[in-house]
């Protein structure tokens, strides 16, 4: 279960910051929901492997699979569709400015270097005051800035 969830965290962590520069937004309780949906996949392409392998076969008990199969994969959407509705289940953020990516990717290191015991804890609380510094003089200069749009 650990791994699973260190999996599911490093590959959020790293397609977040690519939605939001290309869709403006997060999907954050759907990647929750990624921890209980992608090991039900695993099962689904199995099952749609060994039912096509079967139809192939002339078998008949290829139809019922595929259906139940099927059917799986409806209440998936249909739950998925219901989660979206929920207040604040996708995040706006926006495009994020390129120095936004490196404070981003700044940290995401210093957590895997925290994770991994790479570094001693005081030179995590360096690189957490470094960073800090680092975004209030983006924040204090602003260097980006605000762009209005209407269509």
């Amino acid at each position: 279960m650990a791994k699973s969830i260190f999996m599911w965290l490093s590959i959020q962590l790293l397609t977040w910051p690519i939605l939001a520069y290309h869709f403006f937004e997060i999907p954050f309780l759907i990647s929750l929901i990624n921890l209980i949906i992608i090991p039900i996949f695993s099962w689904i392409i199995i099952g749609g492997l060994f039912s096509l392998l079967l139809y192939t076969c002339h078998f008949p008990i290829a139809q019922p699979i595929a259906k139940c199969i099927e059917l799986v994969l409806d209440g998936i959407e249909y739950v998925t569709g219901l989660l979206m509705k929920v207040p604040l289940a996708t995040l706006c953020t926006g495009r994020p400015s390129m120095i936004m990516f490196i404070l981003y990717g700044g940290i995401v290191i210093l957590i895997g270097a925290v994770l991994f015991e790479y570094i001693k804890k005081n030179m995590f609380i360096k690189g957490v005051a470094l960073l800090g510094c680092c975004y209030q003089l983006i924040t204090f200069f602003d260097i980006s800035p605000l762009k209005v749009t209407l269509l």
